[in-house]
């Protein structure tokens, strides 16, 4: 039996999860408390993990997003502030932040190896393909 820190219930050690780090190899929280708090902290651990990946916070992104007027620059889909759909775009090479793109412009850019010679390409091959014209006026914009 153990005694959760946060409910002050005695619990069968089952009723935890482990954490080598601990003395008794079990988490101070019981599984319903870390549950419950990892619920309550989502936004601030998403926040957290996307200032690591990107060195930049999520309100930065949407600061960007706003000045965008809430669009996507290639496909002019409407944007969500802090939607999965939402990308922040940078430069591989150099690594600034060229903008934000819905979730598909990231990728089709990416297809291209983010390099506005082979979006260019692309265009040659296909003339009538808007979202390549609009991915290759983007990309002149970042230069």
């Amino acid at each position: 039996m153990k005694t959760c820190a946060r409910c002050k219930r005695e619990l069968p050690v089952g009723q935890f999860y482990k954490d080598r780090s601990k003395n008794d190899g079990l988490r101070i929280y019981c599984k319903r408390c870390d549950k419950a708090y990892n619920r309550a902290n989502k936004k601030r651990i998403s926040q957290r993990d996307f200032k690591r990946n990107h060195g930049t916070g999520l309100i930065y992104k949407n600061f960007i997003l706003a000045a965008q007027g809430w669009k996507c620059p290639i496909c002019g889909k409407t944007l969500e502030p802090n939607s999965s759909d939402v990308c922040l775009d940078h430069d591989h090479n150099t690594g600034e932040i060229r903008g934000v793109l819905c979730r598909a412009c990231n990728l089709y850019i990416g297809k291209f190896g983010d390099n506005i010679i082979d979006v260019s390409k692309g265009i040659m091959k296909d003339r009538e393909n808007q979202t390549l014209i609009n991915a290759y006026g983007y990309l002149l914009e970042a230069f």
